[in-house]
């Protein structure tokens, strides 16, 4: 049986805790996955805290967080340092999540080396390019490179087949926020990143302009209760994955 190489890239605290999950079933089924991470450290000690908590330990980090930095430089740096890592690895897919500068930079730099991109979250659109800026046009730009597409909501996947992308190639999954979650009450305790705040809202490390930083309790019962859990799903589709053009 053939080994799947993966490797994850990571670069925020929110990237790291919605894919922590994912990280874990990965390395649950280390017989027939083989998969590396590597941070980007476009936040250093708000992406290390994360780390800490899903016990995940990088294997590669770009280091590419400095001073005032803009997005520009942090694209550029990503895209310098991670082909490296993407030439010795030589995965079967990269796995991304979000918006990010990180993750843009991540994808397109795959996408070069033609290495499969796997996207988690995708879909989310507002039709407006400067609203969020830049995580819009960041998003769009992913979707391009993406093989695979782990859509959080029936409205992303809508998204997406207005889109062009193929049915196929498109995995309806659920928010991967209550797969963060749901693995913290498994462990029989929740992280302070995950308790709610006063304000309503779960916590810095949830916030979103998408959102407004709040989560409402039916967004909660549709991701927890219709879609298969998120990980499980990703792992699968990996592995099964036949290319639609």
């Amino acid at each position: 049986m053939k080994i799947l190489k993966v490797l994850v890239v990571v670069g925020t605290r929110p990237e790291v805790i919605k894919m922590g999950p994912v990280v874990r079933a990965l390395s649950e089924n280390s017989h027939n996955v083989s998969f590396k991470v590597c941070v980007t450290s476009q936040h250093r000690e708000m992406a290390e805290e994360a780390l800490r908590i899903f016990d995940i330990h990088p294997d590669y980090d770009l280091n590419v967080m400095t001073g005032d930095q803009t997005p520009t430089q942090v694209a550029a740096a990503v895209l310098e340092r991670i082909e490296p890592v993407l030439r010795s690895e030589e995965p079967d897919w990269v796995l991304v999540q979000g918006d990010t500068t990180s993750v843009t930079a991540a994808s397109l730099a795959a996408f070069y080396c033609r290495v499969r991109v796997g996207h988690v979250e995708a879909g989310l659109r507002t039709h407006n390019r400067l609203h969020p800026f830049p995580e819009e046009v960041h998003r769009r730009i992913v979707g391009t490179t993406a093989d695979l597409h782990f859509a959080p909501t029936a409205r992303a996947r809508s998204e997406l087949l207005k889109e062009g992308v193929a049915e196929n190639d498109i995995v309806l999954t659920g928010n991967p926020i209550v797969d963060a979650v749901q693995w913290w009450r498994r462990c029989g305790s929740i992280a302070p990143a995950f308790r709610p705040a006063a304000n309503g809202r779960t916590g810095k490390s949830f916030w979103s302009r998408r959102t407004g930083g709040k989560i409402s309790a039916s967004h909660w019962r549709i991701s927890a209760t219709l879609f298969v859990t998120l990980p499980i799903i990703i792992k699968t589709r990996l592995s099964s994955f036949t290319p639609s053009t």
